[in-house]
C-alpha cells in the first residue's frame, strides 16, 4: 500500500512538472526586436539578398526606391518588387495607383481618410485610437514600415495633432516622413528611426516647426536628401530655401519624382525640392 502511495505521489509530481513547462516556455518568450532603419548587418539579414526577375518593376532594380510626390504631404513610394506605400493617405492628394500600404501620420483630414479600398493590405494610423501610441511594424516582400510616435503630451505640453515619424526601408534603403512634428528630436527618437537616406519634412511653420527648428531635425537625423512637404504656397517654398541654402545644397530638379539608390546619393545632406504635380513648370 505504501509503495502504491508513493508511486501515485511520483505521478503527480510528474504531471505538475509537465503542466508548468509550456508556461515557463511562454513566460521566457521574446518578443521579435524591432530594429531602427541601417541597423547594421543583422538587420540586413533579415533583407532578401535576391530580388526575382519576375517580380521587378520594369524601372527598378534591386536597392532603389521610387519616391513620387503627389502632393501636400503625400508620396507615393515604390519598391523593386512593386510593393507601394502611400504617405498620408487622404481624399485630397492621391497618388496615381493604389497603395498597398497606407500610412497617416495625423487625424487631420489632409493626412487621413476612413475610405481604405479592400487591396490595401495596411491602413497605418500615426495617433492613439484606443489602444495606444502606435507601434506599427509591417513587411511585405521587400518593404517595411514602422512608426516612431512623435508630438506625444508631456511636462504639460499637449499638442493638437498627435502624430508618427513612419519609416519605409527597403534593401537597405530608409525613408523617413516626419508627419506632423512639432517639436525638436531628441536622441532616445533619432536613435528609433535610425540611419535615415531620403527624409520628409514639413515646411508649413504654422502647424509643425520653425524653420531654424526644422533645420536642427535635419541635422540630427543627417539624412543624404531632404524632400521638403507640407506647405500651401510658393512663398513657403521660396523662403524655406532660401533659410536652408545657408546650411545644405538646394537642387531644384524640376521633377515629381526621384530614384533613391545608395550609390547616386550625395555623401553629405542636399535639399532636393520635388515639383508638386498640381504646379506649372518653373515653380
Amino acid at each position: 500500500m505504501i509503495n502504491l502511495r508513493r508511486l501515485i505521489g511520483l505521478m503527480l509530481v510528474a504531471g505538475v512538472m509537465g503542466l508548468g513547462q509550456p508556461a515557463l516556455a511562454q513566460s521566457t518568450k521574446q518578443k521579435p526586436l524591432r530594429l531602427p532603419c541601417g541597423a547594421g548587418l543583422v538587420q540586413q539579414r533579415l533583407e532578401p539578398r535576391l530580388i526575382p526577375v519576375s517580380y521587378q518593376v520594369a524601372d527598378l532594380t534591386a536597392g532603389q526606391l521610387r519616391i513620387d510626390f503627389a502632393g501636400h504631404s503625400t508620396f507615393l513610394i515604390t519598391s523593386p518588387q512593386g510593393v507601394k506605400v502611400a504617405t498620408d493617405y487622404n481624399d485630397f492628394y492621391r497618388a496615381k495607383e493604389l497603395p498597398d500600404i497606407a500610412t497617416m501620420s495625423g487625424w487631420h483630414p489632409n493626412h487621413t481618410t476612413d475610405n481604405i479600398q479592400p487591396s490595401i493590405s495596411y491602413a497605418l494610423k500615426g495617433w492613439d485610437t484606443g489602444v495606444g501610441l502606435p507601434r506599427h511594424n509591417v513587411r511585405i516582400k521587400d518593404l517595411r514600415v514602422y512608426a516612431v510616435p512623435a508630438n506625444i503630451e508631456q511636462d504639460g505640453i499637449t499638442f493638437r495633432f498627435p502624430t508618427a515619424i513612419f519609416v519605409v526601408q527597403s534593401q537597405g534603403l530608409c525613408v523617413a516622413h516626419l508627419g506632423l512634428l512639432g517639436h525638436v528630436l531628441e536622441p532616445r527618437t533619432v536613435a528609433n528611426i535610425g540611419r535615415i537616406d531620403v527624409l520628409m519634412v514639413p515646411i508649413d511653420q504654422r502647424v509643425t516647426l520653425s524653420f531654424a527648428e526644422t533645420i536642427h531635425n535635419i541635422k540630427v537625423i543627417n539624412p543624404k536628401v531632404v524632400v521638403p512637404m507640407h506647405y500651401n504656397s510658393k512663398y513657403t517654398v521660396e523662403e524655406f530655401l532660401s533659410s536652408a541654402k545657408a546650411h545644405f545644397p538646394v537642387r531644384r530638379p524640376n521633377s515629381s519624382n526621384l530614384i533613391a539608390q545608395k550609390s547616386t546619393l550625395p555623401q553629405k545632406t542636399e535639399i532636393h525640392f520635388l515639383l508638386p504635380p498640381y504646379f506649372s513648370q518653373g515653380f
